[in-house]
């Protein structure tokens, strides 16, 4: 037959569009677009390629034309552009990572009816032909394009342009699409699988029968079976096939099959991932649904049970709902009703139903059970540990894993306690015949099942926790055959995969939270980006829900339980000190608190790679003890000769632990590290352990040990433990397990903060140790009045009004590495600055000079001559100049061009504050400077008295002179005798240029004007050698809030009463900086 178009009705669901028609953006009418607008000249009428059917029978005829004619734009313009539906209205969206953020135009935003709120940034947004637009507010709708569906927040722009929204880099980077150049398609990944966003739909084709006549001998009709049977044969290879309906009107049509391979349940499978294993899958495709099949699953060995006993059945009403979840619950009840997995009931039993809203905005319908698992006797059915399951891997290379469809409706509830089941609605009462959601024994049932099912082949090459199956090989034929046994045992026992969430023969698969393959273990991707996001708790069970994520992890962290002692002591007691008990009661959060909280975050964030443990290989055991916990951790030495993590993990000392001596200690982290591991070490060979306290190498000949230690040592005799002193002066924690070179330093300070234990120790107990040495007792008499001890942190008051908390050497690398690297490679009296007010520990001087010595960074950077790195100040008559009356203005470049075109950075420089500013440019033309001033100066700071440049032409052009003259700002020039008198600004080019350099070690120079904000940060917050002060703080009259301040103490001074008197310091620091500035240049 004659080509007619695509299926309407197909397109029409594909791009997400209801019954309305689409808006015109010349007219703001509905029903065209401003291209077929008939009040625009020359306009076309909307004839498009004439991909769409206009006469199909139940289908809005305009509809039709503007998704003709959309498609008709789509296919002719080689940008990113795409159908889609905004809050199911037509229209187009065009993906540009050169956009910063979404844009919907203005007049389209207004059509249909979009509420559009006050805009709290920035009111003009600069476009790429330079073109300055005005920000009309912001909005939210539900954006549709292809298969991909979200909320989205936009900024509103008067866009004059064919296209209604613009995705830029913000949506990039919440979705993180994975493009596909050649078709100019993208895929998102989602909870519910991969979506794909097209340009065009892959509905079905429609053609109009014309003349057909059928031979008697031809069979019209093909089954399955008969179709795929013809395809291997080779047959049909020249013959297009149609799928023939019928319409209401009585009218033919043929739905072309544009895919040779018949559509099958398992259609989403990824069947050419692997051709080698294409035969198996295709084998066993009738395991793979993307829907259960209607009717119950068959009755099996292991049908789910109920057992309550001689309990007296319960029932409560219906919960009250709305009037959308009414029409969501009949809605999901005939759905079960027509699939035979629930009936109508007459049970004296009968729970309530509840609706919880899912991310993708649908209901989920939740059976309130609690009633009837309170009567439950509980299924003691063990479920697999994690952490077995995750060891039994290995250095296994070839990975499936395979996803069950909707797992416990495939199994049946014992016909004796379907009635249990029953839950009660406002329109009737019903009852599972399937296993439902929220029984308490259901992943007991549910585990008991898939072992027996499985047996034969767990631990063996197979893994089963619930509902995921992992399969695992070291060969690619073996995992053809070890993937072909599980298959066939689903068979077997009519159980369903979802193929959309099967993985098949992969180095890697996500597997109960982790990903694991190629003999190493990590964590998930989006538990990481979860627990890094995670607010601050304000109740107990926040605080639970928090800990408890983190510490399914724990074996990836270092001293977890040291670290997290703090909230863990939040949730352990059942009643404060009211008797309250409740879960959500409120929490003192303290200081201490937040740094535990950050703590674990910053700890799962850097969290190393685990290796799988290997039983025929010894083991290494590193053990260390403090004040108020222990800590371990598990090695093997890898094919690179370096010991590798296998896991880590600790305790909080509890009771008369914390009164041992510190060498018992010690012996008490060794013997929890053989407890906890004892799985690994059993194996006969030798363990290494590792400890830093010298006298346990002769723990075998002490004559008279405590009987403690006694009974300790005689436990460590089944053990070939070979004891290792690794002193502090020498310790060297290896690179593959520590993954921070950076602690090198701080550990061999160990010996040298015991005095400051001690302290901590008194001020906690008023007792003084008993086993100090003297030169420590000495010190510590010495120090002890230079301490507070607040909420648990020890504090040290590094001058007058300011307390610094004191920093454990497990962290003081962290903090080095986070302030040095942040703010632009800052040399040692600027990192001291910052440093002093936010962290103490001894010798912290010396360990600041060691950790910028040892650098790469920074040794790269030729250091300035003594006479350059003296700060310039200008030749200043007044020295009470005020904030932003006088500028300096200068250029650095030609660079090398970046991927946004810049090759020029534009600086200034304030004369009273030091305040800096610096922008990356394209073109340093007139121009550019001019909307420099205007932008950058102007519009944050006001008009400006003077500026000061040199004598480059583009800094004295036309244009800059017409705008200065304008806004009435004298431009003065320097002398070409003294260049010094624009020195400030010449020294700002400098410390610019020496920071990107610093940044950009081993990064490729194109990239500098990423790194740009970075270095100019650096600039406002390092202390001045000439002003004493920061220029943050001689603009803001405080010291900003850096990486890290939540360890910043409270000043022990009180606040000032007022604006005035809090005035009164910071315009005094104006003046002595600006005297300073004279001074120098005398």
């Amino acid at each position: 037959g004659k080509f007619v178009g695509k299926d309407v009705k197909a397109v029409q669901e594909w791009v997400g569009l209801s019954q309305e028609k689409g808006v015109c953006r010349n007219c703001a009418a509905k029903g065209h677009f401003s291209l077929r607008c008939p009040l625009k000249k020359n306009n076309n009428g909307g004839k498009g390629q004439g991909q769409l059917n206009a006469l199909i029978p139940g289908v809005n005829s305009e509809i039709q034309q503007d998704l003709d004619y959309l498609f008709s734009i789509v296919e002719r313009t080689p940008l990113a552009m795409f159908p889609c539906s905004i809050d199911r209205t037509l229209g187009i969206a065009m993906l540009d990572t050169g956009a910063t953020r979404i844009y919907i135009s203005l007049e389209y935003a207004k059509s249909i009816g979009l509420r559009i709120y006050e805009s709290p940034d920035a009111q003009v947004v600069r476009v790429p032909n330079g073109q300055a637009m005005r920000v009309h507010g912001e909005t939210e709708f539900t954006l549709q394009i292809s298969e991909w569906r979200g909320k989205v927040n936009a900024t509103v722009l008067d866009m004059k342009t064919d296209f209604d929204v613009v995705l830029g880099m913000s949506w990039f980077r919440e979705w993180k699409p994975i493009p596909d150049w050649d078709k100019l398609e993208f895929i998102i990944e989602t909870t519910d699988g991969p979506k794909k966003i097209q340009r065009l739909p892959d509905a079905p084709d429609l053609h109009e029968i014309e003349d057909l006549e059928l031979e008697p001998e031809f069979n019209l009709i093909l089954t399955e079976k008969e179709l795929k049977r013809e395809f291997k044969r080779g047959h049909y290879k020249d013959t297009v096939l149609y799928f023939v309906k019928t319409t209401d009107s009585g009218e033919i049509q043929l739905n072309g099959i544009n895919d040779p391979k018949p559509k099958t349940d398992a259609g989403t499978v990824d069947w050419d991932a692997n051709s080698e294993l294409h035969e198996t899958l295709d084998e066993f495709k009738d395991v793979f649904k993307d829907e259960l099949p209607d009717g119950l699953p068959p009755s099996r060995s292991v049908d789910h049970a109920i057992e309550t006993g001689a309990e007296a059945p319960v029932n409560r009403n219906a919960y009250p709902l709305s009037v959308q979840q009414l029409r969501e619950q009949t809605r999901q009840i005939e759905q079960l009703l027509i699939r035979g997995l629930i009936r109508e009931s007459s049970s004296p039993w009968g729970a309530p139903v509840l609706f919880v809203l899912k991310k993708n905005g649908e209901w989920r319908m939740c059976i309130d059970y609690r009633m009837l698992n309170s009567k439950t006797i509980k299924n003691t059915y063990p479920l697999p540990r994690i952490q077995e399951c995750l060891d039994r891997l290995g250095k296994a290379t070839h990975l499936s894993s395979l996803d069950l469809l909707s797992g416990y409706w495939q199994v049946r509830v014992r016909n004796q306690d379907v009635p249990k089941t029953a839950f009660n609605t406002r329109y009737g009462k019903y009852e599972f015949l399937v296993m439902p959601f929220g029984l308490t024994n259901a992943p007991a049932t549910f585990q008991t099942l898939m072992n027996s099912i499985l047996r034969p082949y767990i631990d063996k090459f197979v893994l089963v926790y619930l509902d995921d199956i992992l399969i695992y090989s070291n060969s690619k034929d073996e995992h053809r055959e070890h993937l072909r046994l599980v298959l066939q045992a689903l068979r077997e026992h009519q159980l369903y995969a979802r193929p959309a969430k099967c993985k098949f023969d992969k180095p890697t698969v996500e597997f109960c939270g982790h990903v694991v393959g190629q003999g190493v273990v990590r964590m998930l991707d989006s538990k990481v980006k979860a627990i890094r996001e995670w607010p601050q708790p304000r109740n107990v069970q926040e605080v639970r829900q928090f800990y408890g994520l983190v510490n399914y992890y724990r074996r990836f962290i270092r001293h977890f339980s040291i670290i997290g002692a703090p909230l863990s002591n939040l949730f352990k007691s059942s009643e404060d000190k009211d008797g309250d008990k409740r879960k959500r009661r409120p929490i003192v959060w303290s200081t201490v608190h937040q740094i535990a909280f950050e703590r674990l975050k910053n700890a799962i964030t850097t969290a190393p790679v685990l290796v799988q443990p290997d039983s025929m290989k010894p083991y290494t055991i590193e053990t260390d003890s403090s004040d108020v916990g222990n800590g371990m951790a598990l090695y093997q030495q890898g094919e690179d000769g370096k010991l590798h993590p296998i896991a880590y993990d600790g305790r909080k000392l509890q009771g008369p632990e914390l009164r041992y001596p510190t060498h018992e200690k010690e012996l008490l982290a060794i013997k929890d590290a053989l407890v906890k591991w004892h799985q690994y070490v059993d194996n006969g060979l030798p363990i290494t352990v590792i400890t830093d306290h010298d006298s346990l190498k002769y723990m075998n000949t002490i004559k008279k040990p405590s009987k403690r230690l006694a009974r300790w040592v005689d436990e460590f005799q089944q053990y070939n433990l070979i004891i290792k002193y690794r002193p502090g002066k020498l310790a060297t924690v290896p690179d593959a397990l520590s993954r921070r070179p950076d602690y090198l330093n701080a550990l061999a300070q160990i010996g040298k903060d015991d005095y400051v234990l001690y302290i901590r120790q008194f001020l906690d107990t008023k007792k003084w140790p008993v086993d100090m040495e003297d030169a420590q007792r000495s010190t510590a008499f010495r120090e002890v009045d230079k301490f507070v001890l607040e909420d648990g942190i020890l504090f040290r008051r590094v001058r007058e009004g300011v307390l610094a908390p004191y920093i454990d050497f497990l962290f003081r690398g962290d903090l080095m590495q986070t302030i040095h690297n942040q703010y632009g490679h800052l040399s040692y009296s600027n990192l001291f600055d910052i440093l002093e007010p936010r962290a103490w520990w001894p010798s912290m001087d010396k360990e600041l000079q060691k950790f910028i010595a040892s650098c790469p960074n920074c040794q790269i950077q030729q250091r300035q001559r003594p006479s350059q790195e003296r700060e310039y100040a200008q030749l200043i008559t007044d020295p009470f100049i005020q904030p932003f009356q006088r500028w300096g203005i200068d250029l650095i470049g030609r660079l090398p061009k970046t991927k946004d075109g810049n090759r020029w950075i534009i600086t200034a420089i304030d004369y009273a504050t030091g305040w800096p500013i610096a922008k990356a440019i394209p073109r340093a033309t007139e121009e550019a400077i001019a909307e420099f001033i205007y932008n950058e100066i102007y519009m944050h700071y006001g008009a400006p008295q003077e500026i000061f440049t040199d004598g480059g032409k583009n800094l004295w052009g036309g244009v800059v002179q017409r705008y200065l003259d304008k806004i009435k700002t004298l431009h003065r020039g320097t002398s070409p005798y003294h260049p010094r008198t624009n020195g400030k600004v010449e020294r700002l080019n400098g410390i610019i240029g020496n920071m990107l350099g610093k940044l950009l070690f081993n990064k490729p120079t194109k990239l500098w004007d990423l790194y740009l904000d970075q270095a100019l940060f650096a600039c406002r917050v390092r202390t001045h050698t000439t002003t004493k002060t920061s220029p943050f703080y001689l603009l803001y009259g405080r010291q900003p809030h850096l990486l890290g301040d939540y360890n910043i103490a409270l000043s022990a001074e009180a606040p000032a009463a007022d604006h005035e008197e809090r005035f009164k310091p910071l315009q005094s620091a104006r003046q002595e900086a600006a005297i300073g500035m004279g001074a120098s240049t005398t």
